[in-house]
């Protein structure tokens, strides 16, 4: 399973990429809201996203927001 990241602590970030990894997922690492948007609207979308409450760009409220307004999930 692929799981998105999107964290903006780097530290925390890859903690939490290290856990899915152990867990036999794949993690795809971002460092704000805007990218994690752009990857939940891709053509491959990974079945789950773990979305840090305050980023830069977007938080995850406005990132799951975005993607419900373009018809995702």
């Amino acid at each position: 399973m692929h799981i998105l990241v999107a964290k903006e602590d780097e530290m925390c970030a890859r903690l939490v990429a290290r856990v899915v990894e152990q867990l036999g997922h794949v993690a795809v690492v971002v460092r704000d809201g805007s990218a994690a948007l752009q990857v939940m609207l891709e053509t491959n979308t990974p079945e789950l996203a773990v979305l840090d409450w305050r980023m830069p760009g977007m938080n995850g409220i406005d990132v799951c927001r975005g993607v419900r307004a373009q018809g995702g999930l």
